[in-house]
């Protein structure tokens, strides 16, 4: 109810996480910035042998439970086009329904070169160790997302409407985000097209060939 009560007397781009105000509940205060290792928490030892993909590996991650939460797919073309003329890479799409697996399909059909899915064929423990061998994971706010910064895998995150009460504590994590509403529940967004919709190709491409370039070892200027 505590937390209820600071999401609406609060703008939503300056609500506290949730993790901070948990804290506070039980008399502390601050956030708790201990980052935890996969190693830690789970067992990766027997994981079976993973496909191979030649290059760096990005993955994809387009789906979520709410259609306010989705990037249009026109502008997924463009950013996967704009991204493969860095060469050496290979998309993989990761997601579990049926509606990320039509996406995928409908991308694969209208880019010119190869892209690569494990959608519905990967378990939790399987996408970590991909995740392992991953350069950059590009999605919707998402589980995938919380994964990725759990391996420590660098991310470029698009956030739509909404408060952003699970911001993640990760050094690798870029967030992309031009909500302005003041109040956001997410229940109903009367705009169109809504803030993840607004966020632009170039803005998603900069962060990634960033993570890319550094990877590779190009000096990315100032």
């Amino acid at each position: 109810m505590r937390y209820s009560f600071q999401l609406v007397t609060r703008p939503v781009t300056e609500a506290k996480q949730l993790s901070e105000f948990n804290f506070e509940v039980f008399g502390k205060r601050g956030r708790d910035e201990r980052n935890l290792c996969v190693d830690d928490v789970l067992d990766l030892v027997d994981v079976p042998p993973l496909d191979a993909w030649p290059g760096r590996i990005v993955l994809v991650h387009t789906g979520s439970g709410s259609r306010l939460y989705l990037w249009p797919i026109d502008k997924w073309a463009a950013l996967l086009d704009s991204l493969h003329k860095l060469k050496d890479i290979s998309f993989v799409f990761v997601g579990g329904t049926e509606e990320e697996q039509r996406t995928f399909e409908k991308l694969s059909a209208h880019l010119p070169f190869p892209l690569h899915s494990i959608i519905k064929r990967y378990d939790l423990l399987e996408l970590l160790m991909l995740m392992r061998k991953s350069t950059l994971f590009v999605g919707v706010d998402s589980g995938p997302r919380h994964l990725a910064h759990l391996v420590d895998l660098p991310s470029v995150s698009l956030l739509g409407p909404g408060p952003k009460s699970f911001q993640p504590l990760n050094r690798n994590a870029t967030v992309l985000d031009v909500t302005e509403c003041r109040k956001c529940f997410t229940l109903y967004c009367p705009h169109s097209p809504n803030c993840i919709e607004r966020i632009e190709v170039d803005a998603v491409a900069s962060a990634c060939r960033k993570v890319l370039q550094l990877e590779a070892g190009v000096i990315v200027p100032r």
